[in-house]
């Protein structure tokens, strides 16, 4: 699947929505918090994601089709 946010689910694949991707990471950013106060008034998209993920690999020279 060309999805970055999916989960197994019995033997299938699922893509995860982007309500539950977004609470993960609030969720997340709360726990990390207790020991990075910075986290605390953070938050993160799923796009944030895809963003970082993708560029990275084109700005190291992998063709942006790939």
């Amino acid at each position: 699947m060309p999805f970055l946010f999916q989960r197994k689910v019995g033997t299938k694949h699922e893509v995860m929505s982007d309500t539950t991707v977004v609470n993960m990471l609030k969720r997340h950013c709360v726990e990390l918090a207790e020991q990075h106060p910075g986290f605390l008034a953070t938050s993160f998209t799923p796009h944030d994601f895809r963003r970082l993920l993708a560029t990275e690999p084109v700005n190291s020279g992998l063709p942006i089709h790939i």
